[in-house]
């Protein structure tokens, strides 16, 4: 989301660049916090995915040993293969439903 030029956001983003932390608050109940952005270490790409909204930088260092005790289902190779080339099917049929229909729809059009 983009902020906006307005005093408010001016305000709001003062306090973040100087690493405050804002409880934002909808009739007092809190609902969001703006924290200060630290991408120090993250790379160029990692920055631009955190922009786009489709990543996070992490908060802490990783724990390996709390990473592998998560459990995980147990699928034999065979199936887990037949699974996934099964989703890819599925995915080029409704591409390709849509792209028909876009098609469609233009030629309806003219």
């Amino acid at each position: 989301m983009q902020c906006s030029s307005g005093p408010a956001s001016f305000f709001l983003l003062t306090f973040a660049k100087a690493g405050e932390e804002i409880i934002i608050r909808d009739r007092s109940l809190p609902v969001a916090k703006l924290v200060p952005f630290s991408g120090e270490e993250a790379s160029d790409e990692e920055l631009l995915l955190v922009a786009a909204g489709k990543m996070r930088l992490p908060t802490g260092p990783l724990d390996i040993d709390e990473l592998l005790s998560i459990p995980t289902g147990k699928v034999s190779g065979n199936r887990a293969i037949q699974a996934l080339l099964d989703e890819r099917t599925r995915d080029c049929e409704q591409r390709a439903l849509v792209l028909g229909l876009e098609r469609l729809g233009a030629a309806v059009r003219r």
